[in-house]
């Protein structure tokens, strides 16, 4: 895909230039936030904490659908079950240390 740069610095005028992924995977903040069902201020505070690679064109703040997966899966906490796996792995890992000593 290309797209046309009109207003930067960075490229000649009406350059066209590669962009790495389609515009579906491109959103807004306020799109980002529609998609997450979240508020528009959640974005604007993980965005201000460098939480996620954000995509600036001038005004316009955008992000990568994947970025915006990627960080939502991040924050998924682990199911009941899932901890207490974990604690009896520890809690075997524990045992086999302490009979080894």
């Amino acid at each position: 895909m290309s797209v046309t740069i009109i207003e930067t610095d960075a490229v000649a005028p009406n350059e066209t230039v590669e962009f790495p992924v389609s515009s579906a995977e491109i959103m807004t903040v306020e799109e980002c936030a529609l998609f997450a069902r979240t508020s528009v201020s959640y974005w604007r505070k993980k965005i201000a904490a460098n939480a996620l690679p954000v995509l600036r064109l001038g005004t316009r703040t955008l992000l990568r659908k994947s970025d915006v997966l990627e960080y939502l899966a991040s924050k998924v906490s682990p199911s009941s079950s899932e901890l207490s796996d974990r604690a009896r792995s520890i809690a075997a890992t524990m045992r086999i240390r302490k009979g080894a000593v």
